[in-house]
């Protein structure tokens, strides 16, 4: 499987890509790497993540896989739709999704998101603080966030007023 990783403030981020060139996994690290890009992983593909690295406010779009049934699909369609520096909370994605009482419903999809930062579940929490982040742990969240223009120090002062 074709692969991408890419330093970045944070550590790095690795990019799965199919045989078509089409994104597969992204995964976040707070840990360190150096720059390694198959040859076969799309170039626009490596060029999207280096524009977003470079400008929080650019969403990187390339060809994805992203499920799309049922429950999960809809959280994550919608969390597609919260813009770069804008936040939702759980219980909003969960309006959002047609299931309005389901924030920790939305808060496993979030956690099963194969495509952080692509799928913007960086963008997504809690009422009285950031909440989780598989993509690589809280650091990663927050570095995301406030490169995108969130005011993190709103949502970290929640957890620990």
């Amino acid at each position: 499987m074709p692969s991408a990783t890419l330093p970045a403030p944070f550590g790095a981020i690795r990019i799965d890509c199919d045989e078509t060139g089409t994104v597969t996994g992204v995964a976040p690290r707070a840990r360190r790497a150096d720059r390694h890009v198959d040859p076969a992983v799309p170039s626009e593909v490596v060029a999207a993540f280096d524009a977003y690295l470079q400008d929080g406010r650019v969403h990187p779009v390339c060809r994805a896989t992203v499920p799309r049934d049922g429950f999960v699909g809809r959280v994550l369609d919608a969390m597609q739709r919260i813009p770069p520096g804008e936040v939702r909370t759980y219980g909003e994605l969960a309006a959002l999704a047609g299931s309005p009482r389901a924030a920790r419903a939305v808060g496993a999809a979030c956690a099963a998101n194969p495509l952080p930062i692509l799928v913007p579940c960086h963008r997504v929490v809690g009422v009285h603080g950031l909440g989780g982040y598989s993509g690589g742990g809280l650091g990663v969240k927050t570095w995301l966030l406030a490169h995108e223009g969130v005011d993190v120090a709103r949502w970290t002062a929640a957890v620990t007023a």
